[in-house]
């Protein structure tokens, strides 16, 4: 099968991870081993398994670092902008091993400068991500980026793993909140992740960039966030939030309600930035009042003392067009929305569909974080299919009418009532996160899994995104 388009506005990926050095750099001229000056070595300030190398060569030159578990150091960094004065952080390193790790500068002349080998103790993660577990072969190469949670013991991270299991990055959440979701950053070199608590509005939620050499953390204070944010092209964010207001709620008469908004900010804003904004809100800019389509609409949310009526839980920014995706678990829809007018342009799924998708529900309360110019797949998580049971389906649509491309239920059924989370891969494939069993499959297009990440007991999966590279391209 082809490879597919990426879809619009997606961030791009980074450069595939097979780094060929110029023959320059590779010569079989070199002087003496420790011909560099001192070479000094710690792990990142913020991420323990980075480790950052940093020495002084007598020639200026482009520099990198040679490193590798056993005696051959087969593995190496890109080169940076080369002078004198290099540090070089190095990424993918598994949690736990020992590594031999050698700086190398090249003159002009493609005489090859050696450090001395040093050896550097990767540390352990903690224990909830020292059980993850891989089989299977997957279809594309890379690295998963996703969160993990352990909600008994309040504690979540952002982790990546390399296809064979190995934990190479990880980042915890703030005490009281938990990541659900997410995302590489469009500069390549960045993780964010918004850290929510559900249960307490009073515990401010925020959004986090994390450098992937471990060096700097931005925060974004997003007082009642929840599930989900986006990236916008000039370096501010969006983020879900809630507004409540008092309103007739269908069959319950006057209640408290809440409703999602979208709300952007500069990144790095305080609780009360002036810039925050809202740009979207259902309760005015909806195209139905507030009623409760299911029961799950009837609980109260965030600790706010109001019934919770949409329940937002994605939001995806479609550049090309200046529009947002908006997906709504309790409304069972997808919603296209005019960023500059806050109209509405059509709606799929639910009660107040535009696009014709036939007689029965297309899904029973989604989550979807993947959604291109005319198609999206879905977790279906399946809360009121009869028996409850959870699957991933893509569809596609046209200007009147929406259709089911293809759709996975595993065998034997399994049923996750909240979160999760698919992705199409470019090889065709599907990259799931089945939250509450925390577990992750690729499934090809004929139904098969050919890779699975297992977590252990009572720990999630989150959200997910697979990265080509961990190292920034030019």
């Amino acid at each position: 099968m082809p490879a597919l388009p990426r879809p619009p506005g997606a961030p791009p990926l980074p450069l595939v991870r097979a780094w060929i050095l110029p023959a320059i750099l590779l010569g079989a001229g070199c002087s003496a081993g420790g011909a560099l000056g001192e070479i000094h070595l710690r792990p990142s300030d913020l991420v323990p398994s980075v480790l950052v190398v940093r020495w002084t060569s007598d020639v200026p030159g482009p520099s990198f670092v040679e490193y590798g578990e056993g005696e051959d150091l087969d593995q190496g960094t890109p080169p940076d902008a080369g002078g004198t004065q290099h540090e070089i952080a190095v990424l993918g390193l598994h949690a736990g091993t020992r590594y031999r790790v050698r700086p190398v500068t090249v003159d002009d002349a493609g005489q090859r400068h050696l450090g001395s080998v040093e050896t550097f103790d990767v540390p352990l993660p903690p224990l909830q991500l020292a059980e993850i577990q891989t089989s299977g072969a997957s279809s594309e190469p890379g690295w998963v980026l996703m969160s993990v949670m352990a909600p008994d013991q309040r504690q979540s991270w952002v982790v990546i793993v390399d296809r064979t299991g190995h934990v190479v990055w990880w980042y915890p959440s703030d005490p009281t909140l938990m990541i659900p979701t997410v995302k590489p950053g469009r500069d390549g070199k960045s993780v964010l992740f918004g850290q929510y608590n559900n249960e307490d509005a009073r515990v401010v939620p925020s959004i986090v960039r994390i450098a992937l050499d471990g060096s700097k953390r931005t925060t974004t204070s997003t007082p009642r966030a929840h599930h989900d944010f986006a990236e916008l092209p000039d370096g501010r964010l969006a983020w879900l939030s809630l507004d409540v207001r008092t309103t007739a709620y269908g069959d319950l008469g006057v209640q408290p309600v809440a409703a999602s908004t979208i709300v952007e900010g500069p990144e790095g804003a305080g609780p009360d930035d002036p810039a925050v904004r809202t740009v979207f809100n259902f309760f005015d800019d909806y195209s139905a009042a507030p009623s409760r389509s299911c029961p799950c609409a009837g609980r109260e949310v965030m600790g706010l003392g109001a019934l919770d009526w949409s329940h937002t839980n994605a939001i995806v920014y479609d550049e090309p067009a200046d529009a947002w995706w908006l997906v709504s678990r309790n409304l069972d829809n997808v919603v296209r929305i005019d960023r500059a007018s806050r109209r509405i342009l059509w709606e799929l799924g639910g009660a107040n569909a535009t696009l014709d998708s036939g007689p029965e529900p297309i899904w029973s309360h989604p989550h979807i974080t993947h959604i291109w110019e005319d198609g999206l797949v879905v977790f279906d998580n399946g809360n009121h299919h009869q028996p409850p049971v959870s699957r991933i389906a893509e569809f596609a649509w046209d200007d009147r009418k929406a259709w089911q491309v293809w759709a996975y239920r595993p065998v034997p059924e399994r049923y996750a009532p909240f979160l999760g989370d698919v992705r199409k891969l470019e090889s065709g494939s599907y990259l799931a996160s089945w939250t509450p069993q925390g577990l992750v499959t690729e499934v090809t297009p004929d139904g098969q899994v050919a890779w699975s990440l297992k977590t252990g007991p009572r720990v999630g999966t989150g959200r997910l995104h697979l990265l080509a590279d961990l190292y920034p391209g030019p």
